[in-house]
């Protein structure tokens, strides 16, 4: 979204391009979960994915999602094993 701040000086106006930012709506209720989450792999409390419930809602801090761990291992056909978590 573009918005466009203009600042009236006297007789004459000034127009600042500000490009683009979001408005913020203080009024909105401030998230209360998690900010750090763990990405996951076959977590029987998960189906597919995990929302986290942030809209319309005012965020105080990013959230940080951490990846999961993967590793290639040297397999016994002399190929190579990825494995994808711990």
């Amino acid at each position: 979204m573009n918005d466009y701040l203009t600042l009236h000086v006297i007789d004459e106006s000034l127009t600042l391009d500000a490009g683009e930012f979001i408005r913020v709506d203080y009024s909105a209720e401030v998230y209360d979960g998690d900010y750090e989450v763990n990405s996951f792999v076959a977590d029987p409390s998960f189906t597919t994915s995990r929302v986290l419930g942030t809209k319309t809602k005012y965020m105080k801090d990013n959230v940080t999602i951490y990846s999961v761990p993967t590793k290639e291992l040297q397999n016994e056909a002399g190929g190579v094993t990825f494995v994808i978590g711990d």
